[in-house]
């Protein structure tokens, strides 16, 4: 029976052509077919339309801001770069942000609910011949009670090819490219975040001068309606004092995503109890004004940092000088032992008084 699987590829960037092969606008995957030796290797890519039809445009992504209600008409165009001809699928999907942070889309065969759904395309398949571009015409209707807010999709051209799995069945494999696309809808632009399940676990060393490492995971949520970006700082604190931390930037998420972090703080000396408080503060954005108006988020957890390798350091010492003391006793207590089981020689009489002695005269 054949499966259908689908290749997710997590970064946008633009290329150019190189030993005739192409690194996708959508996602730097390049695609790619068949065999070495027996069929040519198939490149394509996906962009928006520019000034002239056989040159890329200069427009990274489709990006609007309309009001409810609005219909947008625009280009793409496709690339095919490769030396034979090539039948490409073309759609449109809802896009997600991975727990890791990497932009990505929804599979072809997952229906779509957000921006996608408003998307229409003047073909859904293209065939290409070999070294040619062609055009295709976007509509997008944007309902008039969509919510204000961003709404991430991308366009996609994609190919599925048969190929054997790691256990020998047969699976389609779809290899796509795509560009991003994003539309803004008009309103209250409310961005929110929050900062969930924060998890703290501490590890320690044996070495009883060395100090331990502390992880911590979190999840941050985007509870508002538009993208959001900004940085993460972590602050521990215990009865030795506290230390505050400014970790790596947090990718754009976009609004419903969820982003899973962790990292290691090193150098933290066993205290007992460690509190960490994870702290989002959001990036600005020009297209953003109302971030300027969003607080940091933050969350909290604990850990009990036990110093084992110190408790152990103690119960060592102590059981030395116990055992040296019950030692020491035992040599002591042999030799009483021994000097009460030796035999008892009786002392010798007196010598009688000798004969020849006068008693000496009175006074």
């Amino acid at each position: 029976m054949t499966q259908h699987t689908s290749v997710r590829t997590a970064k946008f960037l633009r290329s150019t052509i190189a030993l005739a092969i192409v690194v996708a606008t959508f996602f730097g995957v390049i695609g790619l077919a068949g065999s070495a030796g027996a069929q040519a290797a198939q490149s394509w890519s996906i962009t928006p339309a520019g000034g002239s039809p056989d040159q890329p445009g200069n427009r990274p992504d489709l990006s609007f801001t309309v009001d409810p209600g609005t219909t947008i008409t625009d280009t793409i165009q496709v690339w095919n770069y490769g030396a034979d001809p090539i039948d490409l699928k073309v759609y449109a999907a809802d896009a997600l942000i991975t727990a890791e942070g990497s932009y990505d889309l929804d599979p072809s065969y997952k229906a779509p609910v957000d921006v996608a759904s408003w998307t229409k395309l003047s073909s859904d398949k293209v065939s290409l011949a070999p070294n040619s571009v062609t055009a295709v015409t976007v509509t997008i209707a944007v309902p008039k009670d969509a919510l204000p807010g961003d709404h991430p999709g991308g366009i996609v051209a994609s190919i599925a090819t048969p190929e054997s799995n790691g256990e020998g069945a047969q699976v389609l494999v779809e290899k796509r490219v795509g560009t991003r696309l994003n539309v803004r809808v008009t309103g209250d632009i409310v961005p929110s975040a929050e900062i969930k399940n924060v998890f703290a676990s501490y590890s320690g060393s044996l070495n009883p001068i060395a100090p331990g490492t502390v992880n911590v995971k979190y999840t941050l949520v985007n509870t508002g309606n538009t993208r959001l970006g900004g940085t993460v700082r972590l602050e521990l604190s215990g009865i030795a004092g506290s230390k505050s931390i400014d970790m790596p930037e947090v990718p754009v998420t976009m609004p419903g995503n969820t982003l899973e972090q962790s990292f290691t703080v090193a150098d933290v000396w066993p205290t007992g109890i460690i509190s960490a408080k994870v702290i989002f503060t959001p990036k600005d954005d020009p297209g953003i004004p109302e971030l300027q108006s969003l607080a940091s988020a933050s969350g909290s957890g604990s850990t009990i940092a036990i110093p084992f390798g110190q408790l152990l350091s103690i119960i060592v010492i102590v059981g030395l000088v116990v055992l040296y003391r019950r030692r020491r006793q035992a040599k002591i207590d042999r030799l009483v032992a021994a000097a009460m089981a030796a035999p008892q020689t009786p002392p010798a009489p007196p010598a009688p008084p000798s004969a020849d002695l006068e008693p000496e005269p009175v006074a």
